[in-house]
């Protein structure tokens, strides 16, 4: 294809309550365009909105001008409606008119190759991600990172590996789809290029947010709430601590499993249990796929709805031998391949988590290659049973897409049963006994820690990190506590504390953040 290609997830966010998160319709949009940094697309072009049903696809092509090119690096986000509001490729920023709210989020200069289009040079796997603010619904996060190719990761290996030098986000205004301001820092730290994924907390309001470090055995983990987002280093044990490059992490549809998949080298698939009431990481599986996978050639895949099977993007279609690209279905449970088809798509769980989409060709009369869409109708099967029903839907602008679009789930709702803190729409309230309710201030916490609580027993304090590792226990039976030393040794970041009463076996737990 000689064309820049657009394809982006529109995702509906104002409202988190069950009742509308079951109505949402997402959409997807396609459209093509050919841009410059400063005037924006050559000439108006149509966009075709995908709209994902329960039971359908809808196809609407509207006549509007994005100004807005993607190739590897997109997001989209809408309101409840499932009408457009922004969308980004990670490096402009425009709203649904077309009006280009910011040319360049990022703050450094970096080279641009030949004077190419602002999507070229964006190699970036799952790079934007928009997010609603939790305290406020009319206002919506943009995370980015701002991405500097000619970062070193570790001179020794004679790496050059892209990274994001500053991991920052746009603030903007839902109303009136306008932008409020940009290059806010929340990580000055480099980190892997793109891959940022959220997670939807256990309290149904909030949300958790994981960018990977340099290193495979790091991760920046950090909640997002009304009080904005402050991020922590998680270093996993038992990973060997070498360059990646090329990797792909996603959550599960219902949150709990997060895979992270190192291409380059080692073509290792790393599997965690996550707890979305704490953001702990646990449970760790590594496959090696290294066998049915060169170094390289994997830059996407997808989870099944349930989890249990992983689909991937094997070499990159029009350009390889049918017998070395397709797509391939890994089962987490057997290690099992199934090839699904010949053709390298970017496989998609299409928004309301029921099947999988692929991209695919077929010749007209011609002999020229139009866009359709495969779907995988029951992709929680193994093999055949996966039900590929190939070229389902022609697409009527003939638009491409390479990688998936960078979207959470907004659908996902509070955890019946967690022991997170009882929001208006979240915890049942049976979990918290009138004897377990306590409070801790100040929230965050520099230096020192107060709990105060009505226990008249003996009752044990745990502190635990966001790898559900214990900091900190003590017991007591005194009913203010004062926490000094114990949280000085704490490093930044976010923290579970949970006090258990030993005589009744009740426990209840809350959340802070040590500055």
């Amino acid at each position: 294809m000689s064309f820049k290609n657009f394809f982006l997830y529109v995702l509906i966010t104002l409202f988190v309550t069950e009742s509308f998160a079951q109505r949402q319709a997402y959409s997807t949009i396609n459209g093509n365009c050919w841009q410059d940094f400063e005037t924006g697309c050559d000439s108006p072009y149509a966009n075709l909105i995908l709209k994902f049903n329960d039971d359908s696809l809808e196809q609407i092509i509207e006549p509007l001008n994005l100004n807005l090119a993607t190739n590897y690096s997109r997001a989209a986000f809408s309101d409840t409606n499932g009408n457009l509001l922004f969308a980004s490729n990670g490096w402009r920023l425009v709203n649904s008119t077309g009006e280009i709210l910011s040319y360049k989020l990022w703050r450094n200069e970096m080279p641009h190759p030949d004077d190419s289009p602002d999507t070229t040079m964006l190699l970036v796997t799952l790079g934007p991600l928009f997010l609603n603010d939790p305290g406020d619904n009319s206002k919506a996060y943009l995370f980015y990172g701002e991405y500097d190719p000619a970062y070193e990761y570790s001179p020794p290996n004679n790496y050059t590996i892209p990274a994001d030098i500053f991991f920052s986000y746009a603030y903007l205004d839902i109303p009136t789809q306008s932008l409020i301001g940009q290059e806010n820092t929340v990580l000055s730290t480099p980190t892997q290029n793109g891959n940022m994924q959220a997670c939807r907390h256990a309290n149904g309001r909030d949300w958790w947010v994981i960018k990977p470090g340099i290193y495979q055995n790091s991760f920046y983990i950090g909640l997002l709430d009304p009080n904005g987002l402050i991020m922590q280093e998680v270093i996993i044990p038992g990973i060997t601590a070498n360059i990646q490059a090329r990797t792909f992490s996603q959550f599960s549809f219902n949150g709990d499993k997060f895979v992270h998949f190192a291409v380059f080298p080692d073509r290792l698939l790393y599997t965690y249990d996550f707890d979305r009431c704490i953001g702990a990481l646990s449970n760790m599986q590594v496959h090696d796929l290294s066998d049915s996978l060169r170094a390289g050639d994997l830059n996407a895949i997808t989870l099944s709805p349930d989890g249990s099977k992983i689909y991937l993007k094997k070499g990159n279609y029009l350009s390889q031998p049918q017998q070395i690209q397709g797509t391939l279905q890994y089962d987490l449970n057997t290690s099992q391949y199934y090839y699904v088809c010949y053709y390298a798509t970017a496989p998609q769980l299409t928004p309301n988590g029921k099947t999988v989409i692929l991209q695919s060709f077929i010749l007209d009369e011609n002999n020229q290659y139009l866009n359709t869409l495969s779907e995988i109708m029951n992709p929680n099967e193994f093999g055949s049973a996966c039900n590929l029903v190939e070229h389902k839907y022609p697409i009527q602008n003939n638009a491409t897409f390479v990688m998936p679009s960078n979207y959470a789930n907004f659908r996902l709702v509070a955890l019946e049963g967690s022991i997170c803190d009882s929001l208006s729409t979240g915890i049942p309230t049976s979990l918290y006994y009138p004897s377990l309710r306590f409070k801790i201030f100040p929230n965050p916490v520099e230096s020192t820690l107060t709990i105060e609580q009505d226990m008249p027993s003996l009752c044990e304090i745990r502190i635990s990190d966001m790898l559900g590792r214990v900091n900190w226990k003590g017991k007591t039976n005194i009913q203010k506590t004062v926490l000094t030393k114990e949280i000085e040794n704490l490093y930044q970041g976010i923290y579970w504390l949970e006090i258990q009463d030993l005589k009744t076996g009740k426990r209840s737990g809350k959340k802070f953040i040590k500055k």
